[in-house]
């Protein structure tokens, strides 16, 4: 079995890469790196949604032999309407204009829409398949029983099916293995991870108090909303355990979540591995973690211990 791609997560062009400069020197390291694979989307970045799309035309990355990956746009809490055919158009159109591009690799659906009808979804992004305005047809955020209704619609219809699944997958947030695997597995869908070092926290220092100045630290909606995800003692038990396994090797826990997800999880040369940064020095760190290669079985043992305890409390988590 092979390994994941490594695929640059642009959410954070705009936000943390302001510039022109500031995202062709990140463009520049990645090429140097062979890391030619961009996502985003219409709602990249938060604090200024289309400003990553537009970053990723104004330097002209598809030129430079980046293939760029995008999303639906999708800004409403319940997401309601954002799947009707004239929003599916209106964003993909958008997205393309601000890139400078007739196609993108894959086009995702960011969130399900419930109020629009499947069919409508699916017909649409068929009509738009099949002129050429994108290659791929992505969903993410799809419980795996509306992933098999999805599918359902399309081959008894002829539609395009989707054949990329992004999802959040990481050593203590495993749930995808179980239901939603086998789907994957059936239809031929790859499957890109975001979050594999789970939003910041496989670093331990949410756990270790050592959060301000992170995502974590403050009272703002970004922060509130990851201690709520990640801020639980099953999971500080857990890197508790980790980091005793991590420093009688000489590594970091961020170094070990990392080599995991690409030596020794369910991801295979057909999948990715999307790498979000908000520094140069970051993604530096981050590829060279990877680069030290596969994890010792000490480490291994431990990461299946760690998920033996969380399977029953995070085992459902999507």
């Amino acid at each position: 079995m092979g390994n994941p791609k490594l695929i640059f997560g642009a959410a954070s062009f705009g936000m943390n890469f302001v510039n022109l400069e500031d995202v062709q020197e990140v463009l520049d390291y990645l090429k140097e790196n062979n890391v030619t694979h961009l996502d985003t989307a219409g709602r990249y970045p938060p604090t200024s949604p289309g400003r990553s799309e537009e970053l990723i035309g104004e330097t002209k990355a598809s030129s430079q032999g980046f293939t760029v990956d995008t999303k639906i746009l999708t800004l409403s809490p319940d997401h309601l309407g954002e799947l009707e055919r004239s929003a599916i158009e209106k964003s993909l159109n958008t997205s393309l204009q601000r890139m400078g591009v007739e196609q993108v690799n894959t086009l995702h659906i960011h969130f399900p829409d419930m109020a629009t009808p499947l069919n409508e979804q699916a017909e649409t992004f068929d009509s738009l398949y099949k002129a050429g305005k994108f290659k791929n047809l992505g969903v993410s955020n799809f419980q795996p029983e509306l992933l098999q209704e999805f599918i359902g619609i399309c081959e008894a219809n002829g539609y395009v099916k989707p054949t990329v699944y992004q999802g959040d997958y990481s050593a203590v947030n495993r749930g995808m293995e179980k239901k939603l695997l086998p789907i994957l597995k059936k239809y031929g869908i790859a499957y890109n991870a975001f979050r594999v070092l789970a939003s910041g926290f496989l670093s331990g220092k949410l756990t270790n108090g050592t959060a301000e100045g992170t995502r974590f630290g403050g009272d703002s909606p970004i922060g509130k909303l990851m201690q709520n995800l990640y801020n639980q003692e099953s999971l500080h038990t857990a890197l508790k355990q980790l980091e005793e396994t991590t420093r009688t090797l000489g590594i970091t826990t961020i170094d070990a979540a990392l080599r995991w997800a690409y030596y020794h999880s369910s991801l295979d040369e057909n999948d990715g591995i999307i790498l979000g940064a908000s520094s140069v020095k970051q993604i530096k760190s981050n590829i060279e973690s990877i680069r030290q290669g596969p994890l010792p079985r000490e480490c291994l043992d431990t990461f299946e211990r760690i998920w033996e305890t969380l399977d029953p409390v995070r085992g459902d988590i999507l």
